[in-house]
């Protein structure tokens, strides 16, 4: 839905809220007049919530498209096919309303503190979740019976996946402290402690740490490269240090770490060339440096072909993508 469509539908909308929202005309004038940061609202059984600016206006909208069946302190009533799905405010406002709406459409189903689908459980079903295994980013790698290096795991979705689908063992590199906290304890929730090896590093081939600037989980990936060496300090090293380190051994290399996959391949090309397989998401927007870079060094040694690459006039080779690498035999 385009900007004038949303102008549009915003009247309607509004009025039609009135259904559920007891003070309506208070609470408008609170969030366009008074701009407040946080809506006091009246519900229509009586209650009364506080949510937050952000938070109000999708509430509104989601209402009106009908997703919204009802609201109380408790949370809010999903309806998604045909079915009714409650959800804390908590969870919505993590996740926000799509993203909720999404994972429901989905078949994820939310108990008081995780998300579980087909015996799979979450903390928090986040974006990635939903690419890993609505969307499959990682179907192409060959991973049954093999041990998986995986670098940029965030909250062990990638991990979690790779076990599902046969891999042996996944050492998961996670450098973001909240991120590898909820990863241990998704892995917990999987069962999955004596499959999965977790690492609280990064990658940094200039010194031995990367900087944080934010805690916030649904935001990793920018807490690194607009750090500007701000925030908290965790340790990192080379690759080829790390898998000294932790007696690494494995075959297929998963990375998704918002641009340090340039210095794993432009600096540590000779750890990169034992791989078997190699699958990971470019950033190239992140590092300023094309693609057919990192191409010119990986086909010396593999047979590389893009999952998917997103392309426009500022980056005609490719500012964002996955690529799947497979060694020559």
């Amino acid at each position: 839905m385009n900007k004038i469509e949303k102008l549009l539908v915003a009247p309607k909308a509004i009025y039609d809220s009135r259904k559920i929202i007891k003070n309506l005309y208070s609470s408008l004038y609170q969030y366009l007049i008074l701009g407040k940061q946080n809506i006091k609202l009246k519900l229509r059984n009586g209650e009364t919530i506080t949510v937050s600016r952000f938070f109000y206006p999708r509430l509104i909208y989601y209402y009106y498209f009908g997703y919204i069946e009802n609201i109380n302190k408790d949370g809010i009533y999903f309806k998604v096919n045909n079915k009714t799905f409650q959800v804390p405010f908590k969870e919505i406002e993590l996740l926000e309303f799509w993203n909720t709406i999404r994972a429901l459409k989905s078949g994820w189903l939310y108990y008081k503190n995780y998300w579980e689908k087909n015996n799979v459980k979450f903390k928090h079903v986040y974006l990635s979740i939903y690419e890993v295994f609505e969307e499959e980013d990682y179907k192409f790698l060959n991973i049954k019976d093999k041990n998986v290096l995986d670098i940029g795991a965030f909250v062990g979705d990638s991990s979690i996946y790779f076990i599902l689908k046969g891999a042996k063992k996944v050492y998961t590199i996670e450098p973001h402290p909240d991120a590898y906290k909820e990863m241990l304890e998704n892995i917990k929730l999987n069962n999955m402690e004596d499959k999965i090896i977790p690492i609280n590093m990064g990658i940094n081939y200039e010194k031995d740490y990367v900087s944080i600037n934010s805690m916030d989980i649904t935001h990793v990936g920018g807490s690194f490269f607009n750090s500007n060496n701000k925030g908290i300090k965790v340790p990192a090293g080379k690759l080829s240090d790390i898998i000294d380190k932790y007696n690494i051994d494995a075959q297929i290399l998963k990375m998704d770490c918002e641009g340090c996959e340039y210095n794993i391949i432009l600096k540590d090309y000779d750890t990169i060339k034992e791989f078997d397989e190699i699958g990971f998401e470019y950033h190239a927007y992140n590092t300023k440096i094309p693609i057919s870079k990192l191409l010119e060094k990986l086909n010396n040694d593999f047979e590389c072909k893009f999952i998917w690459n997103w392309t426009d006039k500022d980056w005609p080779e490719g500012k964002l993508g996955i690529l799947y690498c497979i060694r020559k035999r």
